[in-house]
């Protein structure tokens, strides 16, 4: 297999960073709309970003490890981002409180 030139490095890193960070990075512009929607008060706008957070943080070690295990990174990619929309399309649907919380989380 060739090496990557520097371009298509740069849009492979791009690419990622944007599919991996441009759907969790709107919660903190949505976040206003969704407590005027569900009617939460700041702290618990607060705790869905934490939870939201920690969720996160936790799934980037098991996520690092099968990132060097698996061979077409491209596949990974784009299984990671399709991971993150339909947990956000599912996220829009979510009835009251915990369950955004829980669908954030994952």
């Amino acid at each position: 297999m060739k090496p990557l030139g520097l371009k298509a490095l740069q849009a492979v890193c791009v690419t990622g960073h944007l599919s991996n960070d441009w759907l969790p990075g709107a919660v903190w512009i949505l976040a206003p709309a969704i407590g005027l929607a569900m009617d939460l008060k700041p702290s618990e706008i607060g705790l869905l970003i934490t939870i939201h957070s920690i969720g996160a943080s936790l799934a980037y070690f098991p996520a690092g490890i099968l990132a060097d295990r698996v061979q077409s990174q491209g596949r990974l990619l784009l299984g990671t981002f399709w991971w993150v929309a339909i947990g956000y399309v599912l996220a829009s649907f979510a009835p009251e409180f915990w369950s955004l919380a829980f669908l954030l989380a994952i």
